[in-house]
């Protein structure tokens, strides 16, 4: 299976002197604001985008060479590729193994910030619930999910959200409503939901 490309951070843009140059593009990671070109905040940025593919957790490398050769056409392979392992050691982007890698270690690195809105369900699909920026661009997740998404940033890490809303409900199977939720951050990402901060 592809090994999925997850963003991490939220954009602060760029920043330009009072030279009115361009001095580098801001991407916010925690308490942390971490400067990047604007090559390397294009790739970010672009590899939120395609929500078709994040919503398969099939994002991988050559989706995200493509998709940044789509907008900008001067950088070829080798650049992209470079710009990517930079954003990875800034820990900007991470790649998950959704077949081998831990999704409890994963959970437990992070926290999410909502930044959408929850839509509510409808009276013929009572168990999804809907949630995006506006009612017309939207996902549909289960309530526990929506649970989930809501406490993320409230504990110390997405497990920590898991394991309430488990006790919330009444059941022991943490590692069940984790997995389900693991499932889902991509597209929350690409749909601007949520975004990724380190755990502290």
């Amino acid at each position: 299976m592809v090994k999925t490309i997850i963003p991490v951070g939220t954009s602060l843009g760029p920043y330009f002197n009072e030279n009115r140059e361009l001095e580098c593009c801001e991407v916010q990671l925690g308490m942390e604001t971490v400067e990047v070109t604007d090559e390397e905040w294009a790739v970010w940025r672009i590899s939120h985008h395609n929500a078709e593919l994040h919503s398969q957790r099939k994002y991988g490398i050559d989706s995200l060479v493509k998709d940044v050769q789509s907008e900008n056409d001067h950088l070829n392979r080798l650049e992209i590729k470079r710009h990517f392992f930079r954003l990875k050691e800034l820990n900007l982007l991470i790649q998950f193994d959704y077949e081998a890698d831990s999704v409890e270690s994963f959970l437990r690195s992070f926290k999410m910030a909502p930044t959408a809105v929850s839509w509510g369900n409808l009276p013929d699909s009572p168990d999804k619930f809907r949630i995006g920026p506006d009612q017309e661009n939207y996902i549909e997740i289960s309530g526990l999910n929506r649970g989930v998404w809501i406490l993320a940033h409230k504990f110390v890490s997405i497990w920590g959200a898991c394991e309430k809303i488990a006790e919330m409900a009444n059941t022991a199977d943490v590692k069940a409503i984790a997995t389900d939720f693991m499932s889902d951050i991509p597209l929350m990402i690409s749909m601007q939901c949520g975004h990724l901060e380190p755990a502290k």
